[in-house]
């Protein structure tokens, strides 16, 4: 077995994320060179040694956009939405139904933590997000939900502002 593809830092040790990530990439090949696994402990709980992945999408709809997605751990697979109140509270450990807990990348933090505080609980399986704030979503990849949301475009040299007649006010040389 080849370590070199082990995630590390030159002058730093792996993180969790990344060793974890390591591992459960490699573990049926380490499993068949005769390596005993055991889970790891965090706070005593079990970590999964499941890949995972997160697919997010955004539609506009009305004054909102609706933010659903799917996260797979392994063979389990359930709503975004499911990780929402652990995002915001930044909990990294998720409990999965057969017992054992999925550590939340840390990168999963910094790309969805501001949707997540911005995004309230929204139908079924989603989560609403004001189309104010539409560069939360932009700020976590989901540039393509603001296209054709009927933002218009503003040229300030092309807005035509008059200041009250009644306005009582002096500039100073600097402004």
């Amino acid at each position: 077995m080849n370590n070199e593809n082990a995630p590390r830092q030159p002058g730093s040790p792996a993180t969790i994320d990344a060793l974890l990530h390591w591992l459960s990439t490699h573990k049926p090949q380490l499993e068949n060179e005769g390596f005993i696994l055991e889970m790891p402990l965090v706070e005593g709980k079990p970590l999964a040694l499941l890949s995972a992945q997160l697919n997010l999408r955004a539609q506009a709809a009305g004054d909102w956009f609706d933010v659903h997605g799917r996260v797979e751990v392994g063979d389990f697979s359930f709503p975004f939405k499911a990780l929402w109140h652990h995002l915001r509270r930044h909990e990294r450990l998720y409990r999965l139904p057969d017992g054992t807990y999925f550590l939340i990348p840390e990168a999963w933090f910094a790309r969805y933590a501001e949707l997540a505080e911005a995004a309230q609980d929204g139908p079924e399986e989603g989560l609403r997000l004001p189309k104010a704030l539409f560069t939360v979503l932009q700020q976590a990849g989901l540039e393509s939900a603001t296209e054709g949301a009927d933002f218009p475009e503003i040229d300030p040299e092309k807005i035509d502002f008059q200041p009250s007649p009644d306005l009582k006010a002096e500039l100073r040389p600097y402004q």
